[in-house]
C-alpha cells in the first residue's frame, strides 16, 4: 500500500499544498507592497463547495461563511442527500467539505462514493463529535 492510498495522509497532503500556495501568495503580496503600482491578489475564494452536515445551525454557519468569502456553496444534511445533490447538479464540485459523525451515511462512507464518481476530490472533514473516527482509523 501506498502513503497516497491512505485518506487521511492524501487528504492532508492536499491541505499542505494548498497552504504553500496560499502561503507564496501571501509572501508575494507582503513583499510587493510598498511597490509603485502593485495590486495584491485577493485571496479570497472561488470554487464549488459541497458542504455536508447533519446539525441545521452548523451547515447555515459553514455555509454563511463560504459564501462570504466567495465560494459557490451547496449544501446537504445527510449523505444521501449530498450524493443526489452531486449527481443533479450541473456544477463541478472543488471541494467536500463533510461531518464524520452523520446518522445512516458516515462522513468516510460519503468520501467513498464521492471518490468513486470524482478520484481526485478534495476533502475535508469536520467534527463536532470528539470520539470521531479519524479518516482511515479502524474501528
Amino acid at each position: 500500500m501506498k502513503l497516497s492510498d491512505i485518506p487521511l495522509f492524501r487528504m492532508m497532503s492536499q491541505r499542505m499544498e494548498w497552504l504553500s500556495q496560499r502561503q507564496q501568495l501571501l509572501a508575494h503580496n507582503v513583499a510587493n507592497a510598498n511597490t509603485p503600482g502593485f495590486k495584491s491578489q485577493d485571496l479570497t475564494g472561488q470554487g464549488t463547495i459541497l458542504l455536508v452536515e447533519d446539525e441545521d445551525a452548523v451547515r447555515m454557519f459553514g455555509a454563511r461563511a463560504l459564501l462570504n468569502k466567495g465560494y459557490t456553496v451547496l449544501e446537504a444534511d445527510s449523505g444521501e442527500t449530498a450524493l443526489e445533490l452531486m449527481e443533479a447538479s450541473e456544477q463541478l464540485i472543488d471541494l467536500l467539505v463533510t461531518d464524520v459523525v452523520m446518522p445512516k451515511m458516515d462522513g468516510l462512507t460519503l468520501t467513498k462514493e464521492v471518490e468513486a464518481r470524482r478520484p481526485n476530490i478534495k476533502v475535508i472533514y469536520i467534527s463536532g463529535n470528539a470520539e470521531a473516527k479519524q479518516p482511515g482509523q479502524s474501528q
